[in-house]
């Protein structure tokens, strides 16, 4: 446990849902940066979104947990030795957790206050396009809204001005107690002084004239989600069968026929993400696939990663076609590493 009361602000939402790129823009525009630590949490064995916020000089201070979801299954002294150290070395105004796509926020804030660290606000991403499917096929993406003091709508240029509305409608009922934001395409929202350095609870009731604490509708939730968060199992994810496998290769590989096995990846991969670099290619590319949407951008510092692919690939049953996608996959390759 820390040895001081540290603040903490909890990053979540589903897969693919955007919480890396808001995260990235906040902490680009946040002039406290260098006081702010990040812990950075995957359920995949590759962690790829460390890697992306550790590519810019102002966050040394990342520590990613991969191989398992901080909510149930990576075990208590891994994450508290991981608070300690970020306490100890930076000496942080703020600890921000970006949760896995499939964390349930109740244990997941229970674990921080066992740590020490005080909540001060929970920000769930809302992927504008994608989200009728995560409210579909996940409790806990439904816990994450409810949960939420803010709620930041991505992509919402993605889509038309009458869907917006009726998304803003909708997670007005869904907790009419969160401050909804928007975010579009790459920009993330900017308001960083209101999400990472303002409590929500003052937010809220300078707006509404009251507020709940934060993170009191986790709290609400708990009993329900009590059966399935015991620290060590599977919890949840094992509920939801939501699953996940990685793939390397170090061979080359076509990247256009790499992008094309994407877009032909089957719907019960709702999340794919990594890293590709082609046998002619000077630097790497970051691919994400989001709900059968598939984006890919060149990697800032990619030039340090192998030519090949790396990824992680996570979505309700998938296991029963790993070997079908590993082969789409494998065709790609062009040249042996």
């Amino acid at each position: 446990m820390t040895t001081r009361r540290v603040a903490a602000c909890v990053v979540t939402g589903f897969l693919g849902s955007g919480k890396t790129t808001l995260l990235k823009g906040l902490l680009e525009r946040d002039p406290g940066r260098d006081r702010i630590a990040v812990i950075v949490n995957e359920i995949g064995e590759i962690g790829i979104d460390g890697r992306v916020l550790t590519g810019f000089e102002f966050v040394e201070n990342v520590v990613e947990m991969a191989s398992g979801c901080v909510c149930c299954s990576i075990d208590e002294y891994r994450f508290d030795l991981a608070i300690d150290e970020l306490v100890r070395r930076i000496d942080p105004a703020l600890v921000v957790l970006e949760t896995s796509g499939v964390a349930d926020p109740a244990p997941t804030l229970e674990r921080l206050r066992r740590c020490g660290l005080g909540v001060d606000a929970i920000v769930t991403v809302v992927d504008a396009r994608a989200w009728q499917t995560a409210w579909r096929v996940s409790r806990a993406a439904r816990r994450q809204i409810t949960a939420a003091d803010f709620l930041v709508i991505s992509k919402s240029d993605l889509v038309s001005p009458r869907s917006l509305a009726r998304l803003r409608a909708r997670l007005g009922k869904f907790n009419p107690r969160a401050v909804v934001l928007l975010g579009a395409g790459a920009q993330a929202f900017a308001g960083s002084q209101l999400i990472l350095a303002t409590s929500a609870a003052a937010t809220s009731a300078a707006g509404r004239g009251a507020a709940a604490a934060p993170g009191e509708s986790a709290r609400a939730t708990a009993g329900e989600s009590a059966g399935a968060t015991a620290p060590g199992g599977r919890g949840h994810l094992e509920d939801e069968h939501i699953e996940t496998f990685s793939w390397r290769s170090t061979c080359g590989v076509d990247r256009n026929a790499f992008e094309r096995a994407l877009r032909a990846l089957p719907p019960s991969v709702l999340r794919a993400k990594g890293f590709v670099r082609g046998p002619h290619d000077s630097a790497a590319w970051l691919f994400q696939v989001v709900c059968g949407r598939v984006e890919m951008t060149a990697f800032e510092g990619g030039e340090r990663i192998a030519p090949g692919v790396q990824g992680v690939f996570i979505g309700p049953g998938i296991a029963a076609a790993r070997d079908v996608i590993e082969a789409h996959l494998a065709a790609c390759e062009t040249i042996p590493g």
